[in-house]
């Protein structure tokens, strides 16, 4: 791929994103005006402001993450197929989440004890697969 190239793919990507935020931020069940965001105090400065912008930078850094994820596995193990799935980290991430959820193991954890251990079945998983 010659540079030129690579520099109209980033440049269509970026514009991509850009897009599809603006959508995020105005599309929903609450139609919201450009005008009616920028009064300071109104119901649509506050669903936007404390609901959709915060959506919507999770779910870009979200996607980054397991796009970063998934290259840092395809480049670890010298596979372009390497995934989650391949590898068993997802059935460690279930393994996990099933003992939080039958056994009660992470109630001490809080709230979030059928997630951390997930995360945590996949950690073990993972090294297991590495080692």
């Amino acid at each position: 791929m010659t540079k030129s190239r690579l520099v109209i793919s980033y440049v269509i990507i970026a514009v991509l994103l850009i897009t599809a935020s603006l959508l995020c931020i105005f599309v929903g069940t609450t139609k919201i005006d450009i005008s009616e965001i920028t009064k300071a105090g109104s119901v649509s400065n506050s669903i936007v402001l404390n609901i959709r912008i915060p959506r919507m930078l999770a779910a870009i850094f979200a996607g980054g993450a397991l796009s970063v994820s998934g290259y840092c596995l395809q480049t670890f193990f010298h596979n372009p197929i390497a995934g989650p799935y391949l590898l068993g980290i997802s059935s460690g991430a279930s393994f996990g989440a099933t003992l939080a959820i039958m056994l009660g193991v992470g109630g001490f954890l809080g709230g979030n004890s059928v997630g951390v251990t997930a995360f945590i079945g996949a950690m073990v998983t993972s090294f297991a697969v590495i080692a």
